[in-house]
């Protein structure tokens, strides 16, 4: 009959008993011996991802606010967060007719009267359009202009990523709590 151990520090300790000489040459070379060596490796982990993770924030600070000073486009959206956040909703899929004012509105989680102020202005300034279609409106769709600064918008960000001086620490952090999701929720 097979023993059962705990965990993979357990098999590899009961191991290393009966382990010749030559296999004990063989002994895994940085191996956890207790949860407190994964906690410290955990912690590590963090402390690194939140270096990274806190330059890559502030470049993207410096980067809006020299796009805004470049870009008409850039000094709208940059301007708050809601504005922000309506030029990343208008490069969503899934709305073949466009959004109305109250689905932005609900959406957002935001005023149904600042909604309104913000999608006149930004129609007005020519980044979103009326949908022509008979019944529809009422409807605003994205300019291609917008939709193009958004694939812009994606490829820098995907750039920067991998840009990071330490974008192994970032990898590694993603990869750890990848395997703790999947192991946590099962």
């Amino acid at each position: 009959m097979r023993k059962q151990h705990k965990d993979f520090i357990d098999a590899h300790n009961e191991m290393l008993k009966t382990a010749s000489p030559i296999q004990q040459k063989r002994k895994i070379e940085h191996f956890p011996t207790s949860g407190s060596d994964l906690r410290k490796v955990r912690e590590q982990m963090v402390k690194r991802f939140v270096q990274t993770q806190m330059q890559m924030e502030l470049q993207m600070y410096w980067d809006k606010k020299e796009w805004m000073l470049d870009s008409d486009l850039w000094a709208f959206f940059g301007a708050s967060r809601e504005r922000s956040a309506i030029f990343h909703l208008f490069n969503l899929d899934g709305k073949p007719h466009g959004w109305t004012v109250n689905m932005v509105s609900e959406y957002l989680n935001r005023d149904r009267s600042a909604v309104s102020r913000d999608l006149t202005e930004c129609h007005n300034l020519g980044y979103i359009i009326r949908n022509k279609e008979p019944g529809k409106q009422r409807y605003y769709l994205p300019t291609e202009r917008l939709l193009n600064n958004g694939t812009w918008y994606a490829e820098y960000y995907v750039d920067l990523n991998l840009s990071m001086e330490n974008e192994k620490d970032r990898r590694l952090f993603f990869d750890y709590r990848k395997a703790e999701r999947q192991a946590l929720g099962k």
